[in-house]
């Protein structure tokens, strides 16, 4: 018969059993909150357009900061998203202040009043447009369609004629929309609603026109700072595309791809209709996954994609998808990629087990030691168990992952944030240039 303190030392054992250890037997890390200047460079904080606001928040992975902009309060979650926001703080502000000048004062003339003008702001926000016309509105609607028939040319051409005039009128104000958008570094699918509203009233302005944004107006080079895409073999090629082709046509070439991958058409269909998931996530994705025919497993990156709840998710799934292009190109060749459980696996060429894990500073936690697990109990015994991350890591996560003998490959692809640049909208004339310094006003 055990005596009790054997008795006790045994449950304890056995509970102890039961649950999973660490390396060291060091704890699991709580996310700190930290002052921002602890996690971004003063030049970056700098900058009198916005406010990053104290504390800083984690989740162990991504960064959640709160900042003022002049499109209002918002609160941000991952180092890529803040650096996208504060190239849009930048864009707002220089749209803004070259509205204000006499150069473009000039160039306006009628159009903001004009009835052209006015259908593109039914467009733009159709119930605040409607409200605020009092009184006439069949004149009104008359107007616009004479406005939009001397775009065309005679009233006579049939009206199956007009509308296909009408749509590639549409497809060509949002041409010049992208390009502009892609002058400033910025994102033409961004959420921020302000910034759509500054791009559309600026790009309307010259369109109706007829004067392209790439002669009207010129912006000052600035780098590659609010939209960067990493990884893939073709990424100047990329940037064009995003940059000249509609949704629809991107929707085509993605799909293409997708086909050619030999992914399902129920599959192709959730993607590429997508709630959350942009023509920007979903192209660089495609693009990306594009560059490993040689793989196995694509549609485990794409069901994750049509599974999005969010456009945080969509955006690290494209994220992953550049990771994997990265390694592809820069490290060894992938032959298969699988899902297990809330995870991505790749193979390369040599028998090494990837986990790839998006984020900005990994802290030591219970989810990060479960995903090692998983690619423990997945991979053979002998094979190269490796972190993939464009992350820092903490001194506790380090330790803990060189003791478990994990490969840590961490900064790989990294992108540090970096100070937005100004722009400078300059609106071009045959005489009297007027250049708009965002820092002079």
């Amino acid at each position: 018969m055990k005596r009790p303190a054997q008795r006790l030392a045994l449950i304890c054992a056995l509970i102890l059993m039961g649950q999973p250890m660490t390396a060291t037997g060091t704890g699991f890390e709580t996310p700190p909150a930290r002052t921002p200047g602890s996690v971004i460079a003063a030049d970056i904080l700098a900058n009198p357009l916005y406010t990053v606001h104290d504390p800083v928040a984690s989740d162990g992975r991504f960064n959640t900061y709160s900042i003022t902009a002049p499109f209002g309060d918002m609160e941000i979650t991952g180092n890529d998203m803040l650096q996208e926001r504060l190239q849009e703080a930048e864009a707002v502000t220089s749209i803004r202040k070259v509205r204000k000048t006499e150069a473009f004062i000039k160039a306006v003339g009628t159009t903001a009043v004009s009835p052209f003008y006015m259908a593109a702001d039914i467009i733009r926000n159709p119930v605040r447009t409607i409200k605020d016309i009092p009184s006439g509105v069949g004149a009104f609607f008359t107007k616009i369609g004479d406005s939009i028939s001397s775009l065309f040319g005679s009233d006579d051409e049939e009206p199956e004629n007009k509308n296909q005039e009408w749509a590639k009128e549409i497809s060509g104000f949002n041409k010049q929309k992208r390009r502009l958008a892609a002058l400033l570094e910025v994102d033409p699918y961004t959420d921020n609603a302000v910034l759509q509203e500054e791009l559309t009233d600026l790009t309307w302005v010259y369109f109706a026109g007829k004067t392209s944004v790439d002669t009207a107006l010129s912006v000052a080079p600035i780098g590659a700072v609010g939209l960067v895409i990493s990884g893939l073999k073709a990424s100047n090629q990329l940037q064009n595309l995003l940059k000249e082709s509609s949704p629809e046509d991107l929707l085509k070439t993605n799909q293409a791809i997708m086909v050619k991958l030999g992914l399902s058409e129920d599959l192709q269909k959730r993607f590429l209709y997508h709630d959350h998931c942009t023509p920007r996530h979903q192209t660089v994705l495609t693009h990306a996954m594009g560059e490993l025919e040689s793989t196995t497993g694509h549609g485990a990156l794409f069901e994750l994609a049509a599974d999005a709840g969010n456009d945080r998710t969509c955006r690290t799934t494209q994220n992953l998808a550049e990771l994997m292009a990265w390694y592809q190109n820069s490290v060894a060749a992938l032959t298969r990629i699988e899902s297990v459980g809330n995870d991505l696996h790749m193979v390369d060429d040599n028998g090494a087990w990837i986990l790839p894990v998006w984020g900005d500073h990994l802290l030591w936690t219970s989810e990060l030691q479960e995903s090692l697990h998983r690619l423990e109990r997945n991979a053979p015994p002998t094979a190269l168990r490796t972190l993939l991350t464009p992350a820092t890591l903490s001194e506790t996560a380090r330790r803990e992952l060189t003791a478990l003998g994990v490969r840590i490959m961490d900064r790989s692809m990294h992108r540090p944030l970096r100070a937005p640049k100004p722009v400078i909208i300059k609106v071009n004339e045959s005489q009297g240039d007027e250049a708009v310094d965002p820092n002079a006003l």
